[in-house]
């Protein structure tokens, strides 16, 4: 019997093109939930924003200008600077935003598992790392 008697067509790439679609995104979501990171998300979003919130007091709102969401972790600094005499603008015919002269984040060193595990086989090699990036003297 071939592919075309058994399953009605000849290449059967369609079901497994999907298939392997949903498998990859399934893979990316579990791994994506499952593993810790010391990643420091941060979101700007120039123009116009709904939020819509579920729980205890569900929201909805609507902002036009700048929005800043920041997620950090430890040794981080995130600055903005505007321009005092205009203020800060939003265009939503051009969908541009003027005022924002400059924006900053900066991570410093940042302590992970896999240092604290370093630190428990060899405290010194985590030493001389913490030291290698920058970390103040008194790491030790």
């Amino acid at each position: 019997m071939d592919r075309k008697d058994r399953y009605g067509h000849e290449t059967g790439g369609e079901a497994r093109t999907v298939a392997l679609i949903l498998a990859a995104t399934a893979a990316a979501v579990g791994i994506s939930l499952l593993c810790g990171c010391s990643h420091n998300p941060a979101q700007f979003v120039f123009g116009e924003q709904t939020r819509l919130g579920f729980g205890d007091y569900g929201t909805f709102s609507t902002v036009e200008g700048i929005v800043v969401n920041d997620i950090p972790r430890e040794n981080t600094e995130f600055s903005i600077e505007i321009d005092a005499e205009k203020g800060v603008e939003y265009d939503p015919a051009s969908g541009t935003l003027k005022g924002v002269k400059k924006i900053t984040r900066k991570v410093g060193p940042q302590i992970t598992g896999y240092l604290v595990d370093l630190a428990k086989v060899s405290p010194e090699a985590a030493v001389e790392y913490l030291k290698s990036i920058g970390a103040k003297e008194d790491a030790e």
